[in-house]
């Protein structure tokens, strides 16, 4: 086994604008649930497809659950399904800000941690050379997304697009002004354990941020917090999400 891929899913909460850099809440419909249910679908096809072997792992994290019809196709897709909907810590967090937008990314990096967590536990990757984070909607081309994971220079460094500058005032990120696009960007396993150190402190931060009326998402934490000199900077992956 070569690769694995994590996921993170919110299907039947259609709030995942945190990605798009828009502070915007939009409210969950049937059709908005289905059309990210199909785009989660999509990026597991590509996987499956041209990544063949690779484990991939679903995190989700919306306000409500997956319905059982959901799961059981998408369990004949993948290899685990890491449900955190219902936990006491995760509602808790839903409920605390009216803005879902700001709930969604401190319960995204909540479950993330969780499941590095959980993975490192029980070395669920121990034989896996990297692990790919990788938004739902995106589709994995290895000739693009993989390339750089075979250069010496990139080994046990995360490989991430250039940043580029955020569209919030500096007063509202804690002085972030530059985020990185957290679309696809990989890891080894043996960064785990140095990884899942910089997210709690990322949590701390995004929270005291939202406490403050600030923003920050998960693109502007891994700047602030992955050293400059642990990072393999891929020319091949996109600097900027594309807004919907």
């Amino acid at each position: 086994m070569t690769f694995a891929f994590i996921i993170p899913s919110a299907i039947n909460d259609r709030a995942n604008t945190s990605i798009d850099n828009t502070m915007e809440p939009t409210t969950p419909s049937e059709h908005s649930a289905e059309s990210a249910y199909e785009q989660l679908l999509a990026t597991v096809r590509s996987i499956n497809e041209s990544a063949k072997g690779s484990l991939i792992s679903v995190i989700e994290h919306g306000a409500i659950a997956l319905d059982d019809t959901k799961k059981i196709d998408l369990l004949k897709q993948i290899d685990f399904l890491m449900e955190y909907n219902n936990n006491e810590i995760i509602q808790k967090t839903i409920e605390q800000y009216a803005e879902r937008i700001k709930s969604f990314n401190l319960t995204e990096l909540t479950c993330l941690i969780w499941f590095l967590e959980v993975a490192q536990q029980h070395q669920i990757f121990s034989k896996v050379k990297r692990l790919f984070f990788i938004r739902p909607g995106q589709v994995f081309d290895p000739a693009v997304h993989a390339l750089s994971a075979n250069k010496p220079e990139a080994k046990n460094k995360f490989i991430l697009p250039n940043s580029y500058p955020s569209p919030y005032l500096s007063g509202q990120t804690g002085n972030i002004c530059l985020q990185f696009n957290t679309d696809i960007w990989s890891f080894e396993p043996g960064q785990i354990p140095s990884l899942l150190e910089s997210l709690k402190k990322m949590r701390a931060f995004m929270e005291q941020r939202f406490n403050e009326d600030g923003y920050v998402d998960l693109g502007h934490c891994l700047y602030k917090f992955i050293n400059a000199s642990h990072i393999f900077y891929d020319l091949a992956l996109v600097t900027k999400p594309n807004a919907d």
